[in-house]
């Protein structure tokens, strides 16, 4: 005799795309599930994190280099990849 399975149960053949978050979480452990206000501060960091790191990139002002001029400058941002 067959059980009856619930439409829920029934694995979906193609997996929804999930957040970053959720994937970097259920990596981690796959038990963690955040509610809406955790998840919304999970993505907020990641975000910031992520613009940090690309500010972190960029050349320095104009105060922070001694030797600093505009041909110094732009040869830094034309060998930039």
């Amino acid at each position: 005799m067959k059980k009856d399975v619930e439409p829920e149960e029934i694995a979906d053949p193609e997996p929804k795309e999930m957040p970053y978050c959720d994937w970097l979480l259920e990596e981690k452990d796959h038990r963690m599930r955040l509610d809406d206000s955790e998840r919304m501060v999970m993505e907020l960091t990641m975000e910031m994190e992520a613009e940090m790191a690309d500010l972190e990139d960029q050349p320095p002002w104009k105060d922070e280099e001694p030797n600093w001029s505009p041909i110094n400058f732009m040869l830094k941002e034309d060998l930039s990849p």
